[in-house]
């Protein structure tokens, strides 16, 4: 669903829920977008960067910004439409605090027919109850050379993969000092930085499903916990572990 105009309703929600893994490729809405309520994997990109939303977090989407849902087997969320209007106070894609208070009033919105006084009363509060929160967001653009470009949907599908920047040149059909180029050139960061953030993309996925710490560090391609518990928080400024704790889960951080 997504609204149109300005008349009726501020506030619109559907909840959705997902039997198979499902995509909804690049689109965008004349509403603001607030997804909420996951149970279950949830992740957004705009060009704000590359979002997982947790259970008890939602995530800012403004009006015409572009993005791109992805949300694993098994997953339920909501999704909330504001008219622009309302004064959201956030001009970006961002993570937010969903408070229980905030879910209530959500639910009762979505759910309860209300005096059209009242309901605008309570559809004027909703963007003031929307507090950000420190998140780790990745920007990771795609080079634009088909070359390169074949190798970078490579690695998001498999971060874990290790060869070395000559074997993807024979894959990819270039040498490896023009991969390399090219990389810099349309990315504007090294080949290595660019698959370090490709694994971190995947990890704070798997981070926010609830894997523990060592499993995500082992799938994404580092040979020690110790090794991407360092690699995390050199991106993040924190570990895994603090991390974990922030969205409401905390699995076990390995130290060595």
């Amino acid at each position: 669903m997504s609204p149109t105009g300005q008349a009726g309703p501020g506030i619109l929600s559907n909840e959705l829920s997902t039997v198979r893994a499902q995509e909804w490729s690049d689109h965008e809405h004349e509403w603001h977008e607030l997804l909420w309520g996951t149970r279950g994997t949830l992740t957004a990109e705009t060009g704000d960067g590359f979002f997982a939303v947790a259970a008890r977090q939602g995530l800012w989407i403004p009006a015409r910004v572009v993005h791109r849902v992805t949300a694993a087997s098994g997953t339920t969320f909501f999704c909330s439409y504001l008219r622009p209007d309302l004064g959201a106070r956030l001009d970006r894609t961002t993570i937010t605090d969903i408070s229980p208070l905030l879910v209530e009033l959500l639910t009762e919105l979505h759910r309860a027919a209300l005096d059209p006084a009242a309901r605008d009363n309570a559809e004027r509060l909703v963007p003031a109850l929307l507090t950000p929160v420190l998140h780790p967001s990745l920007n990771i653009p795609l080079p634009q050379d088909d070359r390169a470009r074949r190798v970078a949907r490579a690695l998001l599908v498999d971060p874990a993969d290790a060869r070395s920047l000559a074997d993807w040149g024979r894959f990819a059909g270039a040498s490896e000092r023009n991969l390399s180029r090219i990389f810099l050139a349309e990315t504007g960061r090294s080949f290595g930085d660019w698959r370090t953030d490709a694994r971190m993309r995947t990890a704070v996925e798997m981070l926010v499903a609830g894997l523990p710490v060592g499993t995500v560090g082992r799938r994404i391609g580092y040979s020690t916990p110790s090794a991407f518990v360092h690699a995390f928080r050199l991106r993040f400024g924190r570990t895994p572990g603090a991390f974990c704790t922030s969205i409401g889960d905390e699995p076990g951080e390995p130290t060595s």
